[in-house]
């Protein structure tokens, strides 16, 4: 006590001290903040008046003086000028908006001489519009001729914070105009706080540290405890760490705007640039063809005429130089030789070798684009050929400099745009002569590796010369002119034949960016100090009270441990001792103090005892208690519960034993109670650990091997157990639909009596529960222990007390980084306090849910993605099925139409027309063909035959094709089947035939002279199958060595020359591969370049049972292809006449048909659907029907199907059919086929395919 009493005046004191600092502080603070901001604007003002008279010293004193303030001085060149100036001063002013001269008439009105504002904008002032804002401060510059600033001050513009410096004339003394700034006031307010944020922000920091160490001196054991020693040392290293990282973030992010912007104004100058160059590109194309439509000058050109060109074009040359600045005009004949350069009259008579002329001699056509002189002249060229009735009589030129194209961007304030040429391209000669000429500077000796063509800003600075002297870079360097900051990239600056000759300089004041991260640096940064100050100040205290706390607990601690231990010691069981003949007892101390009571708080009484213990135990120790008084059983010793003196029941363990007399009737008994609550915890702990094993072991099992469509099943038995397990009034999941921003009960569990609300709460908004959903998705347990002490106003109390909501805890179900919902516990009937075991339960919970979900998710999406897949590729099928019927339709009819026209009496002109027509038809066929197999090769949708056919047919009706190509370009085509091949084979004929075509086809294709010769051989040979070798040799043109290994590449040809002259698609040989490759066989070629090629491919196939011998097939360009159908029938058929019947909807294929079979002597019938199909064929007995498969009322398949039908009335159900069909995609052939189609004849329809399939279908 002794030592309290001194140390209390001494801390009272301290207090004392600390309010006085702080009281002081809070007085000069407010003085110092105030004095700060007025200091930190004065120093704004004197920057701003130093920059506003920088900026004046470019103003042309003399330009000034010849304009008078009104809109005739728009039309004057110094007019013009002295715009250019101010856009420059702008352009170089730091966060400068707009930058004006004003001047003042007689009447007093102040008025505006220029601004730099370009003309066009909408915030343009012209010469003589009157400024009505003009404020007194402006008319004190007029009148007493100060430099003064205004502001903030609102116009119509804007509001400004500006700077005004008189102009006076050095010759007289007279003010001719005021030079003006305007800053925008927001950039000035945020300068100001940025600048008196320091020491604002210091004297912050000190005012929490006095208060901090106030609160904390109150006390006094102002010793730090152990809690305080160990986490300010950490949280001051974090609290530095963090604002450590802010600065570097705030730092990186400048880093990142500045070169963004950079990358951005380089993009809209160089688009600035090509479309100046596309717009000047159009005007000089017009110019040239007014010029090309003049009679006079066509003539002239076409004479040669010097003087009639430069008659007719001198005047016309003047205005377009003083209009459009054309600088050239050149007349040049058709071997390039200038005839008059109209500018240069006296030159002219040289060949001219520029890129764009070559490019326009080369095409026919107009061509332009910049190219480099010798002068260093970078010119833009366009260059339009002369043609008269299809005769090339010159061409006429156009130059206009870059200069002149450059001068015409507008670029925005702060941006510059340098070009530089390389002197390597140069010389200096010729080049400083130009310079001459143009009257301009031509300082060649200034830049060591280039020459300085055009600049923005009037000069270059030399500070900006290492964008210079390194490569071209996109993020450029850094550089500091006249106090503000600049980034200078460099591009490469290309002609028109591409030839980088020069660069090309961005420069882009980024000072206003620099600004403004020190702006936001200063004020974030010492917002941050602030705050984490004042944090650290509170935590400061806050510990401080939790050492003072921790250590008068531990005294009280140390007190009541002592006191335990006394007690402990000296005490045992409680005693009782019951005399049953008065029914007295007797209680130790110890027996009442074991439950709560002290010895004289309790009477020595029977019912003392009967009456505290439990109502579920009383019957029970009474019955045991009577058997053993009884003699029934021969020890007393019961396990039961008893009410302590709080309510609560405690675990006893009752011993005793009794006094008989000699009767054995009980008098007197004895004993002792122990608490036995510890056991019994351990015990029911135990018991209850053992069971929550059990409830994990059944969690987890519990979605084991579940399909999907039991996860609803699964999930609502594992809450079902929990909340068995939990003893909880209901357990439920909920799901977030963040897109609605609503969550919805998907599952619950309620407890017996207590109705299920899952119906109630689906598509919930959870617009008022923000909090609670953030916290989920922080994946933060949120814990409501009781409802009642949430705030009364707050909508959530309200909604969980109408659902009689007491309690609750939930946990959030998050996957990766999203929380797709929630578990959680309610209890209802009574205040719950969620123990460690329920929440790991709920966490155990969540994980499986969220596992199950993740599962159904990934499972999910298997499906979804391979129905999309499988959707794509019937989708893809299907479209190229329509896209091939579509293009085969009018194919056919384009392929028909002009074979019959050929058929026709022709002239020689139009033979070569029709010819023409009908090669082309057959190549967008074969392209066709190409792309429809090479797209089903690439989805694998491509199915190989095993059939039984005879290999003599097959290369008969290949050779029967290739000799007739052989023959119109005049070559020898021989196919040799060698003597040792057994002919008749199982495999896939078309497709060997395709790749037969192909390869010869190709042959033919590249061979002018010469032969084209076929040769099967027998490789291998087994009994079951052989390996045969089919090469296909020419005499034509040949393949370099270099080009064999991309000729089987798809979409590549050997040249792209050979492209032009022969055509293709670059897919044949891809095709020949991989069709040879799906058959199990290989390919290859030999080739020497103009020598010819042998193209040969071996194929494995199987072995039919040999019938004939095999016999050599040869056909040469003499052989006949088509035997005529008629003349030549069997002796059966000879007076038999043939009559067809041609279902299609086409009239154009009808046309078709007929014209090809026409000409045969077939009698063909028409009809235009499968209804008339079938009438028809109930009339006549017709021989075939040719059936298009797509046609109205009934297609073509499903007549086929009816003729098929015996029970249909058609006359012969087996009458050959043959599809005539435009669809040609894998499957189609088999669809007609499987509805009962005897053949297959694809569009466009080949002639002797047709007439070859007819033959074989009428037996001729």
């Amino acid at each position: 006590m002794e030592l309290r009493n001194t140390q209390r005046p001494v801390s009272m004191k301290k207090n004392r001290i600390f309010l006085l600092y702080i009281g002081i502080f809070l007085l000069v603070a407010p003085l110092l903040s105030w004095w700060t901001v007025i200091y930190a604007d004065h120093q704004m003002r004197d920057q701003l008046l130093q920059q506003v008279r920088l900026a004046a010293q470019s103003i042309d004193i003399q330009q000034l003086r010849t304009l008078e303030g009104s809109k005739a001085d728009l039309e004057k060149p110094a007019y013009a000028k002295l715009k250019e100036q101010l856009s420059r001063a702008r352009s170089a002013a730091h966060q400068c908006r707009f930058i004006y001269l004003l001047g003042k008439n007689s009447s007093g009105k102040v008025f505006f001489y220029a601004d730099s504002e370009p003309s066009n904008s909408p915030d343009s002032s012209p010469a003589g519009q009157i400024y009505d804002e003009a404020t007194d401060i402006l008319q004190k510059v007029f009148i007493i001729k100060e430099a003064n600033t205004e502001g903030p001050v609102p116009d119509r513009w804007g509001t400004w914070v500006s700077g005004f410096i008189p102009v006076v004339d050095p010759e007289n003394g007279r003010l001719i105009a005021v030079f003006g700034m305007d800053i925008d006031a927001s950039d000035w307010v945020l300068d100001i706080v940025a600048r008196s944020s320091i020491p604002i922000g210091l004297m912050l920091v000190v005012l929490i540290v006095l208060i901090s160490a106030y609160l904390v001196s109150r006390r006094a054991e102002v010793v730090p405890g152990m809690v305080r020693r160990r986490l300010i040392p950490p949280l001051g290293a974090l609290i530095s760490i963090i604002i450590a990282s802010l600065g570097f973030l705030l730092w990186q992010q400048h880093l990142q705007r500045v070169n963004e912007a950079v990358h951005r104004s380089e993009a809209e100058v160089s688009g600035a640039f090509q479309k100046s160059l596309d717009v000047s590109k159009d005007a000089l194309g017009i110019i040239v063809e007014s010029l090309i439509h003049d009679n006079d000058i066509t003539e002239a050109i076409q004479s040669r005429d010097k003087g009639k060109l430069y008659s007719n074009s001198s005047s016309l040359y003047g205005g377009l130089k003083r209009f459009y600045g054309i600088s050239q005009l050149n007349f040049i004949d058709p071997k390039r030789v200038c005839i008059l350069r109209v500018q240069k009259p006296t030159d002219s008579g040289d060949r001219i070798d520029r890129f764009t002329l070559g490019e326009a001699e080369r095409t026919g056509e107009s061509s332009s684009g910049i190219e480099l002189g010798q002068s260093g002249a970078f010119t833009l060229w366009v260059d339009v050929p002369v043609v008269v009735n299809g005769r090339l009589l010159g061409y006429i030129e156009l130059g206009k400099e870059t200069e002149n194209i450059l001068k015409g961007i507008k670029l925005e304030s702060g941006r510059g745009l340098a070009i530089f040429i390389n002197k390597k391209f140069l010389q200096r000669p010729e080049w400083e002569e130009g310079k001459k000429i143009f009257h301009r500077d031509a300082s060649w000796d200034l830049y060591k590796n280039n020459v300085l063509l055009y600049s923005s800003l009037g000069r270059f600075p030399q500070e900006f010369n290492a964008a210079l002297s390194g490569a071209d870079a996109t993020d450029g360097i850094e550089s500091d002119l006249d106090g503000r900051s600049w980034k200078i990239t460099s591009n490469p600056l290309k002609e028109a034949s591409g030839r980088v000759v020069g660069k090309m300089i961005l420069m882009q004041d980024i000072s206003s960016y620099k600004w403004s991260v020190y702006r936001l640096v200063a004020i974030v940064g010492i917002a941050l100090i602030v705050v984490f100050a004042l944090f650290f100040g509170f935590l400061i205290v806050l510990l401080s009270r939790v050492d003072r706390s921790i250590n008068r607990r531990e005294k009280e601690l140390i007190l009541s441990r002592e006191q335990y231990m006394l007690a402990v010691n000296g005490s045992n069981d409680g005693i009782w001792d019951w005399n049953l003949r008065d029914n007295t007892l007797y209680l130790s101390p110890r027996w009442k103090n074991m439950i709560g009571f002290e010895d004289h708080e309790l009477p020595n009484l029977y019912a003392t005892f009967e009456d505290r213990l439990h109502p579920e135990d009383k019957p029970l120790y009474k019955a045991y208690l009577d058997r053993y008084l009884k003699a029934e059983i021969p020890s007393f010793s019961i396990e039961f519960r008893f009410r302590h003196r709080n309510g609560s029941y405690i675990w006893i363990l009752g011993k005793g034993e009794a006094l008989r007399d000699k009767d054995g009737v009980p008098y007197r008994m004895a004993g002792s109670h122990s608490d036995i609550s510890a056991r019994k915890r351990v015990e029911e702990d135990i018991r209850h650990r053992s069971a929550f094993q059990m409830l994990l072991i059944d969690l987890a099992i519990g979605f084991v091997n579940k399909p999907l469509s039991d996860l609803d099943y699964s999930i609502n038995r594992v809450l079902a157990l929990v909340g068995e397990f939990s003893g909880v009034d209901r357990v439920y999941l909920f799901h977030y639909d963040y897109e609605k921003e609503t969550m919805s009960n998907t599952h619950e569990w309620c407890a017996s009596g207590i109705h299920p609300d899952i119906q109630n709460l689906q598509d919930m908004p959870y617009k008022e529960l923000l909090e609670w959903v953030s916290s989920h998705r922080r994946g933060e347990v949120v814990y409501i222990p009781d409802v009642k002490g949430l705030v009364a106003e707050s909508v959530f109390r309200a909604g969980l007390e109408a659902k009689g909501i007491k309690s609750l805890i939930t946990i959030p179900l998050n996957y990766s980084e999203e929380c797709f919902g929630f578990v959680g516990f309610s209890s209802v009937r009574e205040q719950k306090t969620w123990g460690d075991e329920d929440i790991a339960l709920l966490r155990i919970l969540s994980e499986l849910i969220t596992n199950a979900e993740v599962r159904h998710r990934n499972e999910t999406a298997l499906v979804n993605a391979r129905f999309v897949a499988e959707t794509a590729n019937r989708a893809k099928s299907e479209f190229l099925a329509n896209m091939s019927h579509e293009i085969r339709t009018p194919m056919n009819g384009v392929i028909g139409m002009t074979g019959l026209l050929l058929d026709t009496t022709l002239d020689t002109e139009q033979r070569e027309y029709a010819q023409a027509v009908l090669s082309s038809a057959e190549s967008l066929l074969t392209l066709l063909n190409d792309i429809l197999d090479f797209s089903k090769i690439e989805a694998g949708k491509l199915d190989l035959e095993l059939i039984d056919f005879d290999l003599r047919h097959v290369l008969d009706d290949f050779a029967s094709i290739m000799q007739h190509r052989a023959g119109k370009k005049k070559l020898a085509f021989v196919c040799s089947l060698s003597p040792d091949v057994a002919p008749l084979l199982r495999g896939d004929p078309g497709r060997l035939c395709q790749v037969l075509n192909n390869l010869a086809g190709n042959a033919i294709k590249f061979t002018h002279q010469g032969e084209v010769t076929v040769n099967v051989g027998v490789v291998s040979s087994s009994d079951e199958e052989v390996r045969l070798r089919f090469s296909v040799i020419d005499t034509g043109i040949g393949i370099p060595t270099n080009k064999i290994d991309i000729l089987f590449s798809s979409f590549t040809q050997v040249d792209a020359s050979t492209t032009r002259r022969f055509g293709g698609t670059g897919l044949g040989l891809a095709i020949c591969r991989q069709l040879v490759q799906l058959m199990g066989g290989e390919i290859g070629v030999k080739s020497h370049e103009n020598k010819g090629s042998e193209f040969w491919f071996i194929l494995p196939f199987k072995k039919q049972k040999p019938r004939v011998d095999a016999v050599p097939v040869t056909k040469n360009s003499n052989d006949t292809i088509l035997h005529p159908t008629l003349p030549q029938k069997h002796e059966e058929a000879l007076h038999k006449e043939i009559r067809l019947l041609l279902a299609e909807d086409s009239k154009v294929n009808q046309k078709v048909v007929i014209g090809i079979l026409g000409k045969l002597g077939y009698k063909i019938d028409v009809v235009g659907n499968g209804t008339d199909v079938l009438k028809a064929l109930e009339a006549l007995p017709y021989d075939l029907v040719m059936m298009d498969v797509q046609m109205p009322e009934i297609d073509g398949l499903e007549a086929t199907r009816i003729i098929r039908n015996p029970d249909s009335a058609v006359l012969n159900h087996q009458i050959p059919v043959i599809a005539l069909t435009a669809h040609a995609m894998q499957g189609d052939r088999e669809l007609c086929m499987q509805a009962g189609m005897s053949d297959y004849v694809s569009k466009p329809i080949d002639p002797l395919l047709l007439v070859e399939t007819l033959k074989k279908w009428l037996y001729l």
